[in-house]
């Protein structure tokens, strides 16, 4: 069974683009414009094995408030966060423990990053 990975991404073309990428590797990809829609996801008991995120989006929470409560109610869950501005990075990184990602990245950077959180070579585990 494929992991199940959750993108937070409120730039249509930027998660469209990730999205497909990780589908055609075989993930099962869920994907959320705000961190309050991935919260629903969440909370509707989906199981997610990895939520992808921006750290910068509209809405009642940006991506670092949504990583810490992962955190906090989902622990198992890895989070990484990305972000194009340097400021958001350097403000991700201090109250993050999870993996931090500059935009732009390469997708296979990303994949690279699943995988070493998830602990695969690929999707399927």
């Amino acid at each position: 069974m494929p992991a199940t990975i959750l993108i937070a991404e409120d730039e249509f073309i930027i998660r469209l683009t990730i999205a497909e990428f990780l589908r055609d590797e075989g993930y099962h990809v869920i994907e959320t414009a705000n961190a309050d829609e991935a919260l629903d996801v969440l909370k509707a008991g989906i199981p997610i094995n990895l939520l992808f995120t921006d750290v910068r989006m509209p809405g009642s929470m940006d991506g670092c408030a949504l990583a810490q409560k992962v955190r906090a109610e989902w622990p198992t869950t890895p989070v990484v966060l990305t972000s194009a501005f340097s400021e958001s990075l350097l403000s991700a990184r201090s109250v993050s423990q999870d993996f931090v990602v500059p935009k732009p990245y390469r997708p296979q950077a990303v994949l690279a990053t699943i995988r070493a959180l998830l602990g695969t070579a690929d999707a399927g585990g």
